[in-house]
């Protein structure tokens, strides 16, 4: 591995060798000038520099909040400068949105406390205090519980380590990382003993950082979004009591709110469980496929209504409120080619076999709804497939 030094000038040369001598701000008509491969060098070489430069970044960012957290009082590097915690400092200094300074300070702390587990007050000397994410709480005793009790003088490191080592060489990026590790929380503790924390057992914390290996070596052909969905469903699966219970608490957490702005313009917002989000996506998915690229139709009549639809003025967003208010003035006895369109809308749940008989057996298992990519209690799977009959599916 070549040193931060050498890698950014090697990545320089490469872009002076294609731009030449030309200032940022002039170099728009050089690169429209260029041919393909050397566009793409360009892109390819000021990635790699910008990678090495972001994580540099982001282990000063960790240094810096460690060194503005609560107990550091009026005294922190932040509060000095005029801030009220590490986020708004980076935010300044960055340019960035609150969202993306707080996820560089969750994962600069991260690094820091993973590369140097026993750093304590060792990156400011003059100042005792324990590791602080960007001034918030105080952390939960047990969020160091993921790591094996190491042989005397060994460093001892997380589960998640490799998801830090990953950043650090440019493997994955800054909100890779934290799809990632947002997705797979923390593993599961059994309770402790009186008086000491809970802490995973050794094979959960095994599983974990074998999860956070496959999702970073498969971060190259995912999305971010795709990456944060599947680091989910593991965790489910890996986790299904679990599972069970976050799937309780996003149904309590459901809402329908409607409220009047300051100009008399009525608003509405929804706060959707499981179920009600696959139902909204399938309603609006059949209903707008010909807007959103959908699969062509054979029949006539069918591609008559699509190219209607296609040609309507109205925006996407218009015609789902449209959609809405049919549904509503409809009701559950509407003809379904008159409100969805084309195709009756409806949710498909993928269960494995092996979850399956688990929840025939009464132990906690996970099923997936399918457009979505949400897991949801196999026992939920159970009576859908009820409802609506199920089709086995067996894959060589």
């Amino acid at each position: 591995m070549g040193t931060f030094g050498g890698i950014v000038d090697q990545q320089v040369r490469v872009l002076v060798g294609l731009l030449g001598e030309v200032a940022v701000a002039d170099a728009a008509p050089v690169i429209v000038g260029l041919g393909d491969e050397s566009v793409v060098g360009v892109i390819t070489a000021a990635t790699d520099a910008i990678r090495e430069l972001e994580a540099l970044r982001v282990l000063a960012t960790g240094v810096a909040a460690r060194r503005s957290g609560r107990d550091a009082g009026h005294g922190g590097l932040a509060q000095r400068l005029g801030h009220r915690n590490a986020v708004s400092l980076v935010q300044d200094l960055t340019g960035v949105s609150k969202a993306q300074a707080g996820r560089v300070t969750r994962l600069g702390q991260a690094l820091v406390e993973t590369a140097l587990p026993d750093v304590g007050d060792a990156t400011r000397p003059d100042v005792e205090r324990p590791p602080n994410v960007d001034g918030g709480p105080a952390p939960d005793p047990g969020a160091d519980a993921g790591r094996d009790a190491p042989a005397e003088g060994v460093p001892v490191r997380p589960w998640h380590a490799c998801l830090g080592d990953a950043f650090t060489t440019g493997r994955i990026s800054v909100d890779q990382q934290s799809a990632i590790r947002r997705g797979l929380g923390d593993p599961p503790a059994p309770a402790g003993t009186p008086g000491q924390p809970p802490s995973p057992d050794a094979d959960m914390l095994a599983a974990w950082a074998l999860a956070a290996q496959q999702l970073i070596d498969e971060a190259s052909r995912r999305t971010v979004e795709d990456l944060a969905a599947a680091a989910r469903i593991i965790r489910d699966r890996l986790d299904p009591d679990g599972a069970a219970r976050r799937f309780r608490e996003r149904f309590e957490a459901r809402s329908f709110r409607v409220w009047t702005d300051t100009d008399g313009i009525r608003h509405g917002s929804v706060r959707f469980d499981d179920t009600g989000a696959a139902w909204a996506t399938a309603i609006l998915d059949a209903a707008l496929r010909p807007r959103r690229g959908g699969p062509r139709f054979v029949d006539p009549a069918e591609h008559t209504a699509a190219e209607q639809l296609a040609a309507d003025p109205r925006t996407n967003e218009q015609l789902a409120y449209d959609l809405l208010l049919d549904l509503l003035h409809s009701g559950a006895v509407a003809d379904a080619a008159h409100v969805f369109g084309t195709r009756q809308a409806g949710i498909r749940i993928i269960i494995t076999q092996t979850a399956h008989d688990d929840a025939s057996a009464g132990k906690p298992a996970v099923a997936v709804i399918e457009d979505t990519r949400t897991t949801v209690p196999a026992a939920f799977a159970a009576q859908h497939a009820c409802d609506t009959g199920h089709i086995a599916c067996t894959l060589d």
